[in-house]
């Protein structure tokens, strides 16, 4: 007996998709597993959600989060003191 026939199969699914994240797929692909998986309608939506917040939080990127390139943030100042025109 292998360690996916314990799981549940909402926890199977989760862990196929974050496989497939690590591997790089796209969002659609990971929304085309999601559609075809044979759970409910509030686990399939609970699925999609915590695959998209994983892969916002790397700029839309799915695969290895140490590979992703990092942001580049600038301060930008308003107001009388901004220096501005």
């Amino acid at each position: 007996m292998g360690e996916s026939d314990s799981l549940s199969p909402f926890l199977a699914e989760r862990l196929a998709l974050d496989q497939m994240m690590d591997d790089g797929a796209p969002f659609a692909d990971l929304e085309a597993v999601i559609d075809r998986s044979p759970l409910d309608d509030d686990e399939r939506a609970a699925l999609w959600l915590a695959s998209w917040a994983r892969a916002s939080r790397y700029g839309g990127y799915c695969g290895d989060p140490d590979t992703v390139p990092p942001r580049r943030l600038t301060v930008v100042r308003d107001g009388p003191d901004a220096g501005g025109d």
